[in-house]
């Protein structure tokens, strides 16, 4: 869709929001090299950048939205993530957590930038 964009200036709202999510799940998707995401970690960032939740954050500060977000459910949700690690599942139960865990830092995240 990126290719198709450069040859039509005339997108939709809908597309050129489309393209923009691409771009931070891709820059979301990059990891260190020789340091692996734990995989609690990639579930809960994938999840908040699929539905919208870094739609609203700089592409330039992606990588700190997602630091910053890992480092928030360590400190305020380790019971959800030591469950994704074990179950490599994501029930009901916790995602309705996950989404209100991602909801709470997405909004004081926004306040400090």
């Amino acid at each position: 869709m990126e290719a198709f964009a450069q040859f039509n200036s005339d997108l939709d709202k809908a597309s050129l929001a489309q393209l923009e999510r691409g771009k931070r799940l891709q820059s979301i998707l990059n990891q260190p090299q020789y340091s692996p995401v734990p995989l609690a970690d990639q579930v809960i960032v994938l999840y908040a950048g699929t539905n919208g939740y870094c739609d609203h954050v700089p592409l330039d500060s992606i990588m700190s939205w997602e630091d910053d977000l890992i480092l928030y459910m360590k400190a305020h949700y380790p019971e959800l993530r030591r469950r994704i690690m074990e179950e490599a599942d994501l029930n009901k139960d916790d995602e309705t957590l996950l989404v209100e865990a991602i909801e709470a830092f997405t909004s004081s995240w926004k306040s400090k930038y």
